[in-house]
């Protein structure tokens, strides 16, 4: 490979990646329209933020395709341009691009957790899903500050000739960035990991829920490829476009398998379409995913089964008339009907108990139900 040919291989690389996970992205977001609209849902607010994503995003993208017609990629000696011309434009779209990066993220990553917060809410990791939501909105505030007043002026960030200062080191900027990036990846990749394992399901189907949410180790993996180009970026070097191409290749693919990530978990309607499962409707207060909380233990307190406490699902009641009149000791299995939450203290009158009795036959009644996870009475065995 001669040197022309090496020096276009950075632009071919940028080239690549923008169109494979642009497009990519792109798909996955028109796959969640198609799933909201299976299960007619209505768009919720982690919609909203995979959207404005999916826009900073696009922005992304037309800064670099315009960055890749002026010289990134390329050594000054191979650019059309004027050499100040060609660095002024690369300075901007720079100085643009971070802007754009650090919002495509945070919303990114406030859509997956506005995602598990619809499904996780009344878990164990609530509290971790507010915190980090609060920790990615403040991140986002304070990285758009350090961006925009890089310099002071701010026109002199791609116009080095104004007076003004510029007291943002660019290397500690692009590594303390990175690093902190990795650090909300890796949080929000292993939240729902802790609360599906806890699930009281079929290995293979932790495993299938745990691959779904688990996209996330690429934006990973990206994060630190962004890391280690960051360290090798030298904020010297007059060969802006050059130097720049890796490291703009790998925060490419963050911001795009940051939106993959956020819309995979809510492609399962359309799963459940092919294999020819029914669908069922939903709504933006339940998320439509199966066992979101671990089957309660019937003996600890304050599970279902417990009598002394409301249950945490929908109101349940015993239908009494389905005791056998011919069988007074036998309780039929019967679906409950949503009038009351508690099972009440007393059975009514009829079926009459043997006379002399009428303590130890309630007291054998109200032993004998059992209320299932399933919404189904049951005769203790």
């Amino acid at each position: 490979m001669d040197s022309s040919q090496q020096n276009h291989a950075g632009q071919f690389d940028v080239y690549l990646t923008i169109s494979f996970t642009f497009a990519a992205a792109t798909i996955s977001l028109i796959l969640r329209i198609v799933a909201r609209r299976l299960i007619k849902l209505t768009f919720c607010y982690d919609d909203a933020f995979v959207f404005i994503a999916y826009f900073f995003a696009a922005v992304w993208a037309g800064l670099l395709f315009y960055w890749l017609q002026n010289g990134l990629g390329l050594l000054l000696v191979d650019i059309d341009l004027p050499t100040e011309k060609a660095l002024e434009i690369s300075r901007f779209v720079h100085w643009s691009g971070e802007i754009v990066y650090a919002s495509s993220l945070a919303f990114s990553r406030l859509s997956i957790l506005g995602f598990y917060w619809r499904i996780f809410k009344n878990s164990s990791i609530k509290i971790p899903i507010q915190v980090l939501a609060f920790a990615t909105a403040l991140w986002l505030v304070l990285r758009t500050f350090l961006a925009v007043f890089h310099c002071v002026p701010i026109e002199k960030f791609w116009r080095p000739s104004l007076l003004g200062r510029c007291d943002i080191n660019d290397n500690t900027l692009f590594v303390a960035t990175a690093i902190i990036h990795l650090i909300f990846d890796l949080q929000i990749l292993l939240l729902p990991v802790v609360e599906v394992s806890r699930l009281q399901l079929p290995k293979a189907q932790r495993v299938g829920i745990i691959t779904m949410f688990g996209f996330g180790v690429f934006v990973c993996v990206s994060s630190i490829m962004v890391m280690i180009q960051s360290r090798k970026y030298d904020a010297k070097s007059p060969e802006l476009p050059w130097i720049t191409a890796p490291i703009f290749t790998w925060v490419t693919a963050e911001i795009n398998f940051s939106l993959i990530s956020a819309c995979l978990p809510t492609l399962r309607p359309i799963y459940q379409l092919i294999i020819g499962r029914p669908l069922r409707t939903a709504s933006c207060q339940a998320a439509p995913w199966p066992h979101s909380q671990p089957r309660p233990d019937p003996q600890k307190s304050g599970s279902p089964y417990d009598e002394s406490v409301q249950r945490p699902y929908s109101s349940l009641a015993i239908d009494f008339s389905a005791l056998s009149r011919t069988h007074p000791h036998r309780i039929h299995s019967q679906r409950l009907r949503p009038y009351s939450s508690r099972v009440p203290d007393v059975l009514p009158a009829d079926p009459s108990p043997p006379k002399g009795d009428e303590e130890q036959f309630v007291s054998e009644k109200k032993d004998a139900i059992r209320i299932s996870a399933h919404g189904e009475w049951t005769e203790k065995s």
